[in-house]
């Protein structure tokens, strides 16, 4: 399909030259590249810290809740809307990591397409945000920016875990909590900075932009899935991303046993629902 040319077409920009590097600069390129997809998890918390303060902010209850008293610290937004605001995000990132939304992008556009699709949507969610001036046009971009912020959190983890090497993998995606963490400090500085500001609160938001627009410039150059490229039956460039990332033998290995596990999971058919709720997993949801 066309997803997957787009996907596979070219497998790596460099790979004639990457697949000559050290074992060691390898080592250093897998870490880099599961530090630098991480930047998802950056998006993920500073949009959760960016907006408590800013429902204070006069200039915010001036431009987009339109009180009359914006000025008075003691004027207050409504609980309710603030409610919405607040909550509206996590809704949007519930519907967006329901497998039926996020399989769909993870299994046809692939790992590397679906994190270049949540910062493009991410961007267009921050730039309405920007530019808003009512409570309406705020809640659709909270709510845009949940969507984007639903698929990141589904994709980058299992990106990382399929492209780290496997003594590297825990600490990897261990690296998504923390940049969650890292992006709410990030955003309680800029809150403490720019949002006392006249349309503070405008550059709070914007400044999130910047590493979604780092993030989906870099997306171009982070080697596609090996384990996605297996599943839809590329073995050879599975093979070429895994080289860019491991030595031959440690390649050689690694394909055989994604090819290996691939084929037992197609072995067991297409999974259902049902499958929650009995066996190991339904004791451990029990």
């Amino acid at each position: 399909s066309g997803c997957v040319l787009a996907e596979t077409s070219e497998v790596y920009p460099q790979n004639a030259s990457i697949k000559n590097l050290s074992m060691d600069l390898k080592e250093i390129r897998s870490l880099a590249i599961g530090l630098y997809s991480a930047l998802g998890a950056l998006l993920f918390g500073m949009d959760i810290g960016y907006i408590a303060p800013i429902l204070e902010c006069a200039s915010f209850k001036r431009d987009v809740a339109h009180l009359e008293d914006w000025d008075n610290p003691d004027v207050k937004i409504p609980s309710t809307t603030t409610g919405f605001i607040v909550g509206i995000f996590s809704i949007s990132a519930i519907i967006a990591s329901f497998p039926v939304i996020s399989g769909y992008f993870l299994d046809v556009w692939g790992r590397r397409a679906s994190i270049a699709v949540g910062c493009t949507v991410f961007i267009m969610a921050v730039s309405a945000q920007v530019a808003a001036s009512s409570v309406i046009h705020i809640l659709i971009g909270r709510f845009v920016a949940g969507f984007s912020i639903g698929l990141l959190s589904a994709t980058v983890p299992l990106y990382q875990g399929e492209v780290s090497p496997p003594h590297l993998r825990g600490a990897l995606m261990s690296m998504y909590q923390l940049m969650i963490t890292a992006g709410i400090l990030i955003a309680s500085v800029a809150d403490v900075v720019l949002v006392g500001q006249d349309d503070g609160w405008r550059m709070v938001i914007l400044l999130q932009a910047v590493p979604a627009a780092c993030l989906l410039a870099g997306t171009s150059f982070l080697p596609p899935s090996p384990r996605w490229l297996v599943q839809k039956g590329h073995r050879d460039e599975a093979f070429d991303a895994l080289l860019t990332m491991r030595g031959r033998d440690e390649a050689v290995k690694e394909l055989a046993d994604i090819v290996e596990e691939v084929q037992h999971m197609e072995s067991l058919g297409e999974p259902s629902w049902w499958d929650l709720c009995h066996g190991r997993i339904g004791k451990l949801l029990l």
